[in-house]
C-alpha cells in the first residue's frame, strides 16, 4: 500500500507522458482560477464589511446622533425659560427620546439578532418583514416558524440571517411587490422558503463565478449551511419569479467528514 506522501508513478509512455503533462497544466490552471477566486470574494466581503460599517455610522448619525442633539437643545430651552415648562413641551422631548429608543433597538437587531430571536423565529421574520415594507414598500407574508424556536440558537441565527440575505436580494432585484416566507419541518429538516413573482433571473448566469454583490452573498450563505450541513436550492427563470430555499438538519452541528 502507498504511503499517502508518496509521488504518484510517473508513467514511461511518450503518449502517456504527454497526457500526464497536460492533466498537470489543466489542474495548474484549474488552481490558479480558485485562487485568483478566492482572492476575488475576500476583496469583495472587505468591500462589503467596509460598506456595512459606513451604512452603520451614517444610520448613527442621521438617526439617534441627530434625535439626541435635537432633545438636548429643547432641554436646553427648557431650563433657560423662567417658568415650569408646558405639557407639550416636554412631551416632545419625549417623542425624541422613544424615537432615538427605537432607532437604537432596530439597529441593535440588525447587527446582532440573537438579540432579537431570543422572540423567536417567526417575530424575528415579521420584525424584518415590517421594517422592509416601511424602507422599500415590499409587502412580505411570513407562515410557520413555531418548528423552528425549539431549535439551538446557532440554527434559528442562520435561518434569519440567510431568509435575510434572501429578501434583500427580493428588494434589489425581483421588481416586486409582494414576497411570502414559508417556514416549515419536514422530518428531521427544517427548511424556510423565500419566493416572489418577480421578474426572475437565469441562475447559471446570475450565479456564476464572476464577481458580483448577489452571487457574492449566495456564495457566502452556502458556505456557511454546509458547514451545518445545510444547503440552498434556487428555482428561478425570466418571468417567472423566484424560489430560494434554505434547507438544515433540525440537530444538525459543524459538518463532519
Amino acid at each position: 500500500m502507498k504511503e499517502l506522501n508518496e509521488t504518484p508513478d510517473i508513467p514511461s509512455d511518450k503518449a502517456q507522458l504527454n497526457k500526464y503533462a497536460e492533466d498537470l497544466s489543466r489542474l495548474y490552471i484549474l488552481e490558479k482560477e480558485r485562487r485568483k477566486e478566492l482572492e476575488t470574494l475576500a476583496l469583495e466581503m472587505s468591500t462589503m464589511q467596509e460598506r456595512e460599517r459606513g451604512r452603520i455610522a451614517d444610520q448613527l448619525h442621521d438617526t439617534i446622533g441627530q434625535s439626541l442633539a435635537l432633545a438636548r437643545v429643547k432641554i436646553g430651552m427648557i431650563l433657560q425659560l423662567d417658568r415650569a415648562p408646558k405639557k407639550d413641551e416636554l412631551m416632545g422631548i419625549d417623542e425624541l427620546i422613544q424615537k432615538t429608543i427605537t432607532s437604537t433597538r432596530n439597529l441593535l437587531f440588525e447587527i446582532n439578532p440573537n438579540v432579537l430571536l431570543e422572540l423567536g423565529l417567526t417575530d424575528a421574520l415579521e420584525w424584518f418583514a415590517e421594517k422592509t415594507h416601511e424602507k422599500h414598500g415590499l409587502i412580505i407574508d411570513i407562515s410557520g416558524g413555531a418548528e423552528a424556536d425549539i431549535l439551538e440558537q446557532s440554527l434559528k441565527i442562520l435561518l434569519f440571517t440567510g431568509a435575510r440575505e434572501l429578501l434583500t436580494n427580493t428588494v434589489k432585484h425581483a421588481q416586486t411587490e409582494r414576497a411570502e416566507v414559508i417556514v416549515e419541518r419536514s422530518g428531521d429538516n427544517i427548511s424556510v422558503k423565500v419566493q416572489d413573482h418577480g421578474i426572475g433571473f437565469n441562475p447559471s448566469e446570475r450565479l456564476s463565478r464572476s464577481s458580483n454583490e448577489l452571487s457574492y452573498g449566495l456564495f457566502n450563505l452556502r458556505q456557511r449551511l454546509f458547514l451545518k450541513g445545510g444547503s440552498l436550492d434556487i428555482y428561478s427563470s425570466p418571468g417567472n419569479g423566484t424560489s430560494a430555499v434554505i434547507t438544515l438538519p433540525a440537530g444538525s452541528g459543524t459538518r463532519r467528514n
